[in-house]
């Protein structure tokens, strides 16, 4: 049994080698690369009083409203909301799910056991179990937010509601204690909901409660049907499951019409038009308080607007859908150093965003109508009300020749990364280490470089060097990169701590960058020998089968 588990624990990992390969080679130098704190990493825990709302929904407040219990739910830096709207998982499932244990079954109770695992991981901060799982099983030490262990609690639980299910359908003799004891539970819940919830909440509780009790007694009238032998117990079964698990979640379906997300917002059009003819994706600042910020002087969203306003404000990932670029991006993404740098340059106000090449800004105003008064950056438009577009001048290009080239350590880059002339491209921190004969200082313009073209794992320039200089990419410096001067290959070096950068002659020069993921040939091979093996094996178990009388 132990071999057999070994076995296929060896060819899973095998199996996404293609994807683990390239992860462990590259996660060194990711913001997440000594994994979260346990504080960082237990942020969006589960709270205990959400555990009500597991069986009874809506309980600690409206899914899309007001939330009585925000108070004890809400996560700070969430704007005073939970990480998720609503964590019902069914009454009626929890009554299937008592059907499921029986005696002398081992399933039901290795997948209970699993369960109860999952949940208490997705309590972190409130258990120790968390702390102590993301230690021993060292991967996760780069997951946060436990809440989401639910998903392992729904799979665990949907399980168990499946042979509860199945027993029900097939069994003659029905336990009705058990989930006649749930109901029971479920209205003295609603019974006494003011008596252990502030008030406000306390509805909430009831009603949900009541709602549960409704779906448990669904439970108990198939078990009616099934101890008739009823031919309406499937339909009443899926009937009553479904019925549950909609009524839930009706309100979360607020969708919006796609039309929204087909007609870029006014901003959207302003920047895309402001940049039109530079190849890459314009770059875009967004203050985190935008949005809340806005909702000063909003009114409450009505259906389907919400959405908009998001579109209108570049929430995160959304600009991608017209090519615009969001600094500092997704975390998980952001190199180890570009977070330092991120940190140390946030009081430089649009000096940071310079160096990093953002031409454009959407931030707060505390007054619509008041005179601008924000130093290098120019008001374009205000897409929503207290929030406003800004253009940055002066930006870093993404490609640029520096006139002077200076090697220093990591230590020392940063501390003069926000000089005039680093910022203004003139010169270059590199890293040392590098065994390329370095351009000789001078003054005055290097000459020009131009971006041709532009991707996500390949891109062209176009050089004008008037003398011997350093060709610096306002790009994310990675392993992987590989880059080609007139065709040739070029060593790549790393400047101001995380760009690309390499030697030019003097002369015009064509520059190609591609990007290959290290580790990918490798993960493949192990991934086509795991499906090779695993191939293997089938061919073999299926041929010791048909060899048995």
């Amino acid at each position: 049994m132990g071999l057999a588990a070994g076995l296929a624990a060896g060819l899973a990992v095998g199996l996404a080698a293609v994807t683990l390969v390239p992860v462990v080679a590259l996660v060194g130098s990711s913001e997440r690369s000594g994994g979260y704190s346990r504080q960082d990493a237990e942020f969006s825990s589960l709270p205990p009083a959400r555990l009500v709302e597991l069986v009874a929904p809506d309980s600690t407040g409206q899914s899309q409203g007001f939330v009585p219990a925000a108070r004890w739910i809400a996560e700070p830096g969430l704007d005073g909301r939970p990480l998720s709207r609503s964590v019902y998982l069914g009454a009626s499932v929890f009554a299937l799910v008592l059907l499921a244990f029986a005696r002398g079954e081992r399933r039901p109770l290795m997948l209970g056991a699993a369960a109860l695992v999952a949940l208490a991981l997705a309590l972190g901060r409130y258990l120790p179990v968390h702390a102590v799982f993301r230690w021993v099983v060292f991967p996760f030490a780069y997951m946060r937010s436990p809440e989401k262990y639910l998903v392992l609690l729904v799979g665990c639980l949907a399980l168990l509601a499946g042979l509860g299910g199945a027993r029900l359908l097939q069994a003659e003799r029905q336990p009705w204690r058990r989930v006649a004891v749930f109901l029971g539970l479920m209205v003295l819940l609603a019974a006494t909901a003011p008596c252990f919830f502030p008030e406000g909440w306390d509805r909430h509780v009831r009603k949900g409660a009541l709602v549960g009790a409704t779906a448990v007694l669904g439970v108990l009238v198939c078990q009616l049907l099934a101890a008739r032998r009823s031919r309406l117990l499937p339909v009443a079964l899926v009937f009553v499951v479904a019925v549950d698990l909609a009524a839930a979640i009706w309100e979360i379906q607020d969708f919006s019409h796609r039309g929204i997300s087909l007609v870029p917002g006014t901003a959207t059009a302003r920047v895309l038009a402001d940049s039109r003819g530079q190849a890459g994706p314009p770059r875009l600042y967004r203050a985190h308080s935008v949005l809340q910020h806005a909702g000063l002087f909003l009114p409450a969203p009505p259906p389907g607007w919400n959405e908009l306003w998001l579109l209108q404000s570049f929430v995160p990932n959304t600009p991608n859908r017209w090519g615009i670029a969001t600094l500092p991006g997704y975390d998980a993404a952001i190199p180890a150093k570009l977070d330092q740098i991120w940190k140390s340059g946030l009081s430089q106000g649009q000096s940071l965003l310079r160096l990093l090449g953002a031409r454009y800004a959407i931030m707060p105003v505390r007054d619509p109508t008041a005179e601008d008064r924000r130093i290098g950056f120019e008001p374009m438009l205000d897409p929503l009300p207290g929030t406003r577009l800004y253009r940055i001048p002066h930006s870093l290009p993404r490609v640029y020749l520096a006139s002077r080239v200076e090697q220093v350590d990591d230590a020392v880059a940063l501390r003069r990364l926000f000089e005039p002339a680093v910022i203004a491209g003139q010169t270059a921190l590199l890293a040392p280490g590098s065994q390329e004969r370095l351009p000789e200082n001078g003054d005055g313009d290097a000459g020009i470089c131009t971006l041709d073209t532009y991707g996500n794992n390949r891109l062209q320039a176009t050089c004008e060097a008037r003398r011997p200089a350093l060709a610096v990419f306002v790009e994310q410096f990675e392993k992987g990169w590989k880059a080609y001067v007139d065709g040739r290959p070029a060593p790549l070096l790393r400047a101001n701590l995380i760009m690309r950068a390499l030697v030019l002659e003097a002369g015009r020069h064509t520059i190609r960058m591609e990007y290959h993921a290290p580790g990918l040939i490798p993960g493949l091979v192990f991934t086509l020998l795991s499906s090779i093996a695993m191939l293997g094996l089938w061919c073999w178990g299926a041929r010791t089968d048909r060899r048995r009388p």
